[in-house]
Order: C-alpha cells, then structure tokens, then sequence
C-alpha cells in the first residue's frame, strides 16, 4: 500500500431485495436484489484522480420453497451483479484514457 502510486476506496451506500413477480398477496415467486456503491481513487498525496457516486446494478432471483435454497439463489444473484458491477466500474475508469 505505502509503495502504490494510488489507492482505490469504495463504500457500499446499499444492498436492498424487493418482490417482483407474486403468486398470491403473501407469496413470492421471484424477487431483485440491488446494490449501489460509491467509489473513490486517490493519489498518494490524497488528491482525487476519479471519484463515481451511487453506481449500481440488480439482478433477479427465484424464491424457492426452501428458505436455505432461496438464500443460495440470493447468493447467486449477487454474484453475477458484482461481476456486472466490476466490469462497469472498469468501463468507466478507463473510457477517458
């Protein structure tokens, strides 16, 4: 860290789930989970060379009879979003070079 010529921050702002298709009024059949973050990259001086606010991104998963199965689903969900949230974040870290 001390032999960087940057360093890179971020915070998550938030994790959230909503319901997004229903099988009755009290049962889900799928729902989305969203996380937004914000990011930071600093020079060594503390100068900010890059700074985004609020990026985000969702992904949808099935709910399941099975609480420990749905979680799974969940887990999954988040997974393919941070990959998702990864490749964006390199997108726009590098679209001005």
């Amino acid at each position: 860290k001390d032999a960087a010529d940057a360093g890179f921050t971020g915070i998550i702002e938030s994790v959230s789930d909503e319901a997004i298709s229903h099988r009755g009024s009290q049962t889900s059949l799928e729902r989305r989970v969203r996380v937004v973050l914000s990011l930071k990259l600093t020079d060594r001086g503390g100068k900010i060379i890059w700074t985004a606010k609020e990026i985000s991104s969702d992904q949808a998963f099935t709910v399941l009879s099975n609480k420990t199965a749905t979680e799974n689903e969940k887990r999954n969900a988040i997974a393919v979003l941070s990959k998702r949230l990864a490749e964006k974040i390199y997108n726009m870290l590098t679209e001005n070079f």
